[in-house]
């Protein structure tokens, strides 16, 4: 919340981040708390929260748990890794629409299936 503010504001001054680690960082933000990083943070933070406006169109996927079943998976806390190292790839430009998420997907799957057979 709020109270986070002035060591985001210091985080995002001296770092040049990635989409997705904006995303993650600011994201959970509640209204007031993005208003007082906007007015109070610099011009990094205004930067990073218009970055944030742009990223919400696309920490939406073209992909879901669905998807992920379909591939062999049973619903668990995998998904929810897999689905946000997708999302992250996404947003920082590396994986394009439902066909590149979708083979992203398959293969952090298979990861995951080999390291829980190993």
């Amino acid at each position: 919340g709020v109270l986070q503010v002035p060591a985001i504001a210091a985080e995002l001054a001296a770092n040049d981040l990635p989409n997705s680690a904006v995303f993650r960082r600011l994201d959970p933000l509640k209204g007031e708390a993005l208003a007082y990083l906007y007015v109070s943070g610099g011009d990094a933070a205004r930067a990073a929260i218009r970055r944030l406006w742009s990223l919400q169109a696309k920490a939406r996927l073209d992909i879901g748990g669905e998807d992920l079943e379909h591939m062999g998976l049973r619903p668990s806390a995998v998904f929810a890794t897999i689905l946000e190292k997708v999302r992250s790839a996404h947003m920082d430009g590396a994986v394009g629409g439902r066909e590149e998420q979708l083979r992203m997907a398959r293969d952090l799957a298979a990861e995951h299936d080999e390291e829980g057979s190993g």
